[in-house]
């Protein structure tokens, strides 16, 4: 390994059930208002670090260290003094630890299960590990992770607090392991990668650091590669940090981006709906702009905690920052609503949230009108960006310190990942709170016009309102949804459209064509009817039915033929398909003429022959001694002379 003159540290992080992208990065704070400003940090001047995490999320962590001979004796103190340090200043005090350092083999050096009340006896064991050398099993120092600390760790618990256990196991507490390692396994057994699928069962989420100039991304990437193997490719780059060398100032820059992992930050925003457009139905015309968010982390108040907001909402600060007398808190697991003031205040139609007096507001989520005036909100200006529609947006939420973001959301046009679309004056919502906001796939169109802010969305599918973009696709320009009528279309009866089962107005064609046969009944002497008439390829809905009009006199008709008495030929026969429109009342398509064929012999000379229903071989006349005519034929109707 040494012949290959790699120099390469990686860290591994685990952390289950927690967004690692918005964290605390204490150590790069280094005043102490803006260090008291973050909620997940404090100031203390006798500190060698005087920014140190008070974090309300306590970890589980494991620290693994590289002993093998290429990390040298030099380098193997570095990495003890960079793990003491995040042990005495990074972690939240609740917080358990677990020591670990693997060469050809592995070593404990500190457990879980041991008392944990001392922070500083626990960095000074840490400064205290001899150096051996060795090789370095990467394979072996994952299988003591996961075989040995999370392994017996939980037995804690299930055998009921043993005497080896001098901590109580908690499985609410987030875990997170941190391996450090100087570069490519060796030998070639000591792959990590094999390993990746189970470790990740375990330890989903993988951050690697890579120290020195010789170190390569494809030694690692495994470990960071969600999905691994099914996925081979797609790492996520963003958990790779290259630190360039070994020195002092390369060592506290990683502290940094260490501790944005080890000191889980309060500050948890999720964006979960967006709305843009003006609604115009039927002279209801509502035009309001809010960005909505969830907070699903601990209470957030504003007076310590800052927040930054770009995209359709922008506020380059917001809270006690921007303005000195803000006092707003955020509660966890509520709704927050920023809107626009100078159109309608956002409405919760259709929300089933508790709502006083005249309002649509939910009285549970906060919200909050801002402009470019600070005292508007009483915490900051925004500006909302007019020019975005619902095929082109983005909105991203950042924690001010430490410019982290929280949340965010872009949609542009032709992103096919954006599978459905969102109407005219409808908002996009996040199904579920307890997803990302930055997969489309985690996205779906608002089913009424208000949108739903301050409550989750309604389900989908739903028929609150309707959708004039929706009412009109189908070519009738001229829809809208009907007054007083929250759930159909009002279609233009006079171009034959009717409010369809599919929810828009559809377009009601007449049959293809339509024949009238007078008919003589065998056995019988009168003449009978038959109208029938072609819809092939037609596909009618369930619904739709005939009437046909025979001069101006209409029978309704639910099939595609109609007996009926003899028609002279001079009558006006014509067919329409029909529909019972909610709004309209009957929707009838254009008329198809029913030409009318009669039997012969007819009673009068007609212009043209006509359709004969008699099927006559031989016919013979005689007169007779009376000066009669004697006619006699066979095969006809009926058969007699």
């Amino acid at each position: 390994l040494n012949i290959l003159n790699i120099s390469l540290i990686s860290l591994i992080f685990y952390l289950r059930h927690i967004s690692i992208t918005h964290s605390a990065a204490c150590a790069s704070l280094t005043t102490s208002t803006d260090c008291n400003n973050s909620p997940s940090c404090e100031w203390n001047a006798a500190l060698s670090q005087q920014c140190y995490c008070t974090s309300n999320t306590p970890l589980d962590v494991v620290f693994v260290l590289d002993e093998s001979g290429s990390v040298g004796s030099s380098n193997f103190v570095r990495q003890k003094e960079f793990i003491s340090g995040m042990i005495r200043e990074g972690l939240n005090a609740e917080s358990n630890v677990h020591v670990i350092t693997f060469g050809s083999s592995w070593r404990l050096h500190y457990a879980f299960w041991w008392d944990q009340s001392d922070k500083e006896a626990i960095a000074t064991r840490v400064d205290d590990i001899p150096y051996p050398g060795g090789v370095t099993r990467m394979d072996i120092a994952l299988g003591a992770v996961m075989d040995y600390a999370f392994y017996w760790w939980p037995q804690c618990q299930s055998q009921g607090n043993p005497s080896w256990c001098s901590q109580a196991y908690d499985s609410n507490y987030k875990r997170l392991l941190v391996f450090l390692t100087d570069g490519r396994p060796y030998p070639s057994e000591g792959d990590p990668c094999p390993h990746v699928q189970r470790l990740h069962g375990i330890v989903p989420d993988v951050i690697v650091v890579g120290i020195g100039s010789g170190w390569t991304v494809s030694s690692v990437q495994c470990m960071v590669t969600p999905n691994y193997p099914t996925n081979l490719y797609n790492y996520d780059a963003n958990r790779i940090i290259d630190v360039p060398t070994w020195s002092d100032s390369a060592f506290a820059n990683a502290k940094i981006l260490t501790e944005s992992f080890l000191c889980p930050e309060d500050v948890s925003l999720r964006l979960t709906e967006i709305r843009m457009e003006q609604y115009s139905n039927n002279g209801n015309v509502h035009q309001s702009r809010f960005v909505e968010f969830y907070n699903n982390g601990e209470e957030l108040d504003l007076t310590k905690a800052n927040l930054k907001f770009d995209g359709f909402m922008t506020s380059a600060q917001f809270g006690a920052g921007a303005v000195s007398t803000c006092t707003t808190v955020f509660e966890k697991e509520k709704y927050i609503v920023f809107y626009d003031p100078s159109v309608d205040a956002p409405e919760c139609g259709g929300c089933a949230c508790t709502q006083s007096g005249n309002s649509l507001q939910c009285d549970d989520a906060i919200y909050i009108p801002c402009d470019s005036t600070p005292a508007t909100s009483g915490c900051g200006a925004c500006t909302w960006d007019t020019n975005m529609n619902n095929d082109d947006w983005s909105q991203t939420v950042y924690d001010f310190a430490g410019n982290f973001q929280l949340s965010t959301a872009t949609r542009t046009p032709g992103d096919t990942a954006w599978t459905f679309t969102a109407y005219t004056g409808y908002s996009h919502e996040l199904k579920e709170v307890t997803t990302n906001s930055h997969t489309p796939g985690h996205w779906q169109p608002s089913c009424n016009y208000t949108g739903t802010p301050g409550q989750e969305p309604l389900p989908i599918p739903c028929s609150i309102e309707c959708i004039p973009d929706v009412c009109r696709s189908q070519t009738d320009s001229n829809a809208d949804c009907a007054t007083g009528q929250y759930d159909v279309c009002d279609c233009t009866e006079g171009d034959k459209f009717y409010y369809s089962n599919n929810g828009y107005c559809a377009k009601l064609l007449p049959p293809l064509s339509c024949s009238v046969d007078n008919l003589k009944q065998s056995g019988y002497i009168s003449i009978i009817s038959l109208s029938q008439w072609v819809v092939t390829d037609r596909n009618y809905e369930t619904g739709v039915y005939f009437k046909l009009y025979v001069d101006g006199a209409a029978t309704k008709v639910n099939g595609i033929s109609f007996y009926g008495d003899e028609l002279k030929v001079t009558s006006t026969v014509e067919v329409v398909a029909a529909f019972d429109d909610p709004v309209s009342g009957t929707v009838e398509s254009v008329a198809t003429p029913c030409p009318i064929a009669t039997v012969d012999p007819t009673p009068m000379p007609t212009a043209e022959p006509t359709n004969s229903n008699a099927d006559i071989d031989t016919c013979n006349g005689v007169v007779n001694d009376y000066n009669e005519i004697v006619l006699t034929w066979s095969k006809g109707y009926p058969k007699d002379t």
